[in-house]
């Protein structure tokens, strides 16, 4: 499997780290990725 991150541009740059996809064929069966929320600074 790939990993494939964008930072995505501006205005939304603030609250998003980043989006991300996996391609491709996983080694196993199931895959469970969970999202991983962020706070915003201060």
């Amino acid at each position: 499997m790939d990993y494939v991150g964008r930072v995505p541009a501006p205005p939304l740059d603030r609250f998003i780290d980043d989006v991300y996809c996996l391609t491709g064929v996983p080694s196993h069966r199931l895959v469970s990725v969970p999202p991983m929320p962020s706070a915003p600074p201060g």
